[in-house]
């Protein structure tokens, strides 16, 4: 009997783990990730991966900055740390107003993501100068990522072992992932095409 119970106990064990790793693996890959090769021009991917599997891929303008927040007072650097901008915080229920100091110009956002209370963290869509909607990620690393997306695809995502299935729209697409350092590496099963990320925060 005792036997038994034991033969019957193995076949789930083995099964609750193998949920759990698979479960592990897909937490590893969640977040918003953006690609840190970009054109001539600016243009990059990010890939958003949520719980539940949704997956959300943008590709347009991509820029990072980092910032200082002082009292009312945003200051933008580029990578090399040089100023780019410095602008006045306001916010509005919802709603930010970025002021710049320099020229005056207003730009009113919109929180899409993040604490509802009066931080800066968090993202902010809104019209961009260029006629598209851009969206600002303030994270609490000091980091801030500009995009302005050309293209907009919401879909599905699945993780087997170290394989990633997007789907979007009908169409497949597998994906083998590893990391370097902090580095998601996405290649596809059949070697065509390598692309690598960098975790937005």
């Amino acid at each position: 009997m005792k036997a038994k119970s034991v033969a019957i106990l193995l076949p789930v064990l083995l099964l609750l783990t193998i949920t759990s790793y698979a479960q592990d693996r897909q937490d590893l890959i969640m977040g918003e990730w953006v690609s840190e090769s970009r054109t001539k021009g600016g243009l990059g991917t990010s890939r958003s991966f949520k719980a539940g599997g949704t997956l959300i891929v943008t590709f347009g303008a991509l820029v990072n900055f980092t910032y200082k927040l002082e009292k009312n007072i945003l200051s933008l650097y580029g990578i090399e740390g040089d100023l780019i901008a410095k602008k006045e915080v306001y916010y509005l229920d919802t709603d930010i107003i970025l002021i710049n100091l320099e020229t005056k110009e207003e730009e009113r956002l919109s929180r899409i993501d993040g604490d509802s209370k009066k931080t800066i963290l968090g993202k902010w869509k809104g019209p961009h100068y260029t006629g598209g909607k851009q969206i600002l990620h303030f994270t609490a690393n000091g980091n801030c990522y500009l995009s302005v997306p050309f293209m907009f695809a919401r879909g599905n995502y699945q993780v087997s072992n170290h394989v990633l299935k997007e789907i979007i729209k009908g169409k497949v697409l597998e994906w083998k992932w590893h990391f370097e350092d902090n580095t998601l590496i996405l290649e596809k099963l059949d070697g065509s095409k390598k692309e690598t990320y960098m975790i937005a925060k």
